[in-house]
């Protein structure tokens, strides 16, 4: 039986400590997989932020960005943000966006979706 090819709609990304797992959303079998080199002066635990855009993949980690083809996990092209430091990368595209702030570190005192009385 031939296995037909893989669409970006079919695949699932997990980044998670300086890793990045592409996954089979359907079987949950891993397509590729990414390790981010951390810098020494790199501090964190390797949060790594994410955009699809077509068949485009978008990350942060470690203060860089990086860009992959989706279905098959090749790095296109990296940029180290120089100058910019080591923090959390958020993207937009028309039509999407990543947070840039984690969930755990949400003030929640600030982000009250109660109106005011």
């Amino acid at each position: 039986m031939k296995q037909h090819p893989i669409t970006p709609s079919e695949i699932l990304i997990v980044g998670t400590r300086g890793h990045l797992l592409a996954f089979e959303k359907s079987t949950g079998k891993p397509v590729w997989k990414y390790q981010f080199e951390k810098a020494f002066w790199a501090t964190g635990p390797g949060f790594v932020s994410t955009l699809v855009d077509g068949d485009k993949l978008f990350a942060g980690c470690y203060g860089e960005i990086y860009c992959f083809d989706l279905i098959k996990g090749v790095l296109l092209w990296r940029d180290n943000l120089k100058g910019k430091g080591f923090g959390v990368v958020s993207f937009a595209v028309l039509g999407a966006s990543t947070n840039p702030m984690p969930l755990a570190d949400v003030d929640h005192e600030q982000h009250n979706d109660e109106l005011p009385s």
